[in-house]
């Protein structure tokens, strides 16, 4: 039974998400594997969900924002229908070839930074990476130097792209030969050209450079070519600078993909202008009361057989949470008692503001459900439109989706369960329905109307509004907020953003400089597991 189960473990250690593959069948396969094996704590087992998981999900999905099981189906749930909504709309495009949109003469010029090749970017190249030197900008060579690691002397690359410093397996061994202490432990990494790798252990060196010490943790990594890689954790304490060459652009963390004529700041006399304007329009809001009648969310069902799954047990602080959500949300009219033969389980989410949001597990009733075939925007279309704009405003709904009601056929589908409390239903749209992006979309595209569509546009719940000038601006924004009162929806003014130098949208930074990535999403060595 030991050999049986050490094999069950290995075998767990190797299971990883295939490329395709959907998490739920995945972390079914990795569970039954793990609790066969036994011996895996709660925390452990979604560690190792998490570790194994596909590196695509991990740009969507944080590791702080699953602090379990359930949380993280969900947030692997919203990731996966928001890339099917993405290749539905591709698909739908391609077939009406009657309407070519924006992103058909979209700015193909970028410069893949893996192969230096243009016209295409570093996650479609299939050509091997050329290598370079930081310090003189010569292809195929790379910032090397020696440094002296537990009296040893070895050969270091300076690698300012990674995170974490590491060490290859022939120096390992080297070292635990010498008596230093290795900490074996597997973790998944994604290197630079998006592959993963996987690194055995972690040990403490004493490293010495430039006449100076440091005890530092290196991570040990197989597949490393250099004995040692000194990674920006450790650069960082040294004070090594690394001066831009004529040959290397002064920005390589994050490659432009457009620009855009330089976002600017307001003046003084403009910001006193803006406020001025804002605090009388924003208070017209204070008599919109929702929900809107432009729009009504309905569920369409393949199969009309009731789904009733049980309740998942919670502990009295989670529980606490759920009570007082589900008061708040019947004394706003969001919910209703129900005498539905429907139920689907309750799920808490934690926010990034630390703050908890209420949803609902309704993976099952989206399976036996039509959905809708609205299309989404492309992401490269709606880059597409920010170059040229000077002055850049986003506007946030207050709890978008609560405002569109839900018709009356579906909210027996919406039933949850509450012990002690009976059975709910909502009465506007939640969240977590597969069509729900749609039919929010839908809503906001025909209240915009082609009018406004080239200076104010529309991703889901973020509504965008750009100019030349700051004249403009202020006349999009008071027809904006018009049009949305007389939709009879709210905004949120604490998440909107007037008039900003900077704007982190759809995983790209905005700002004066033009349209880059934003340096969060761009993830290499040491950040797969962490």
């Amino acid at each position: 039974p030991r050999r049986y189960q050490a094999a069950l473990r290995r075998e767990a250690a190797d299971r990883r998400q295939k490329p395709g593959e959907k998490f739920a069948k995945y972390a079914t396969d990795l569970l039954t594997l793990m609790r066969r094996a036994g011996g895996f704590t709660r925390g452990e087992q979604l560690d190792r969900l998490y570790d194994n998981m596909n590196p695509e999900y991990k740009f969507y999905v944080r590791y702080d924002e699953a602090a379990n099981l359930a949380e993280l189906q969900v947030r692997t749930s919203e990731y996966e229908e928001i890339e099917q909504q993405r290749r539905d709309a591709r698909k739908t495009d391609r077939t009406d070839a009657t309407k070519p949109t924006v992103a058909a003469t979209y700015n193909r010029t970028e410069c893949c930074w893996r192969c230096k090749q243009r016209g295409h970017t570093r996650f479609d190249c299939k050509r091997p990476a050329k290598k370079f030197c930081s310090q003189c900008g010569r292809d195929g060579v790379l910032t090397k130097d020696y440094v002296q690691v537990h009296n040893r002397r070895y050969s270091a690359l300076l690698d300012t792209g990674s995170k974490i410093s590491f060490v290859n397996d022939q120096t390992a061994k080297q070292l635990r030969q010498e008596g230093c202490s290795i900490q074996v432990h597997e973790r998944q990494i994604q290197l630079a050209n998006g592959a993963t790798a996987e690194t055995t252990g972690t040990v403490t060196l004493s490293v010495r450079i430039d006449r100076q010490t440091y005890q530092h943790e290196f991570a040990i990594l197989p597949s490393l070519e250099s004995q040692v890689l000194i990674g920006a954790d450790l650069w960082g304490r040294t004070g090594i600078h690394i001066p831009p060459s004529p040959w290397q652009p002064k920005n390589r963390a994050a490659p432009r993909c457009g620009v855009t004529g330089g976002l600017i700041t307001c003046t003084p006399r403009k910001q006193r202008q803006l406020q001025g304007f804002l605090r009388a329009e924003l208070a017209k809001f204070e008599a919109v009361h929702g929900p809107t009648t432009l729009a009504q969310h309905h569920i369409r069902l393949r199969d009309a057989t009731p789904i009733k799954q049980s309740y998942r047990p919670r502990n009295p602080i989670m529980q606490a949470i759920i009570d007082r959500e589900v008061e708040d949300m019947e004394a706003a009219g969001v919910i209703e008692p129900s005498h539905s033969a429907w139920s689907s389980p309750v799920v808490i989410v934690k926010k990034k503001d630390g703050k908890h949001r209420f949803c609902i597990d309704f993976r099952r009733v989206n399976d036996v459900t039509v959905k809708d075939a609205y299309p989404l925007p492309q992401v490269t279309a709606t880059l597409d439109k920010l170059r040229g704009a000077r002055y850049l405003t986003t506007l946030d709904l207050r709890n978008g989706y609560w405002q569109v009601p839900l018709d009356l056929e579906s909210r027996p589908i919406t039933a949850f369960t509450i012990p002690g409390r009976g059975l709910f239903q909502f009465t506007v749209m939640p969240f977590g329905l597969h069509s729900a992006p749609a039919t929010f979309q839908r809503l906001l595209d025909s209240i915009l109307g082609p009018a406004l569509e080239p200076h104010i546009f529309v991703y889901l719940d973020d509504i965008i509004i750009i100019s030349r000038t700051f004249e403009e601006h202020v006349r999009l924004l008071a027809e904006m907020f018009r049009r949305l009162r007389e939709a009879r929806l709210r905004l949120n003014p604490e998440k909107c953003r007037f008039c900003v130098g900077q704007l982190k949208y759809l995983g790209h930074v905005i700002d004066r400089n033009g349209i880059r990535t934003d340096p969060e999403k761009v993830w290499h060595c040491g950040t797969g597991g962490s």
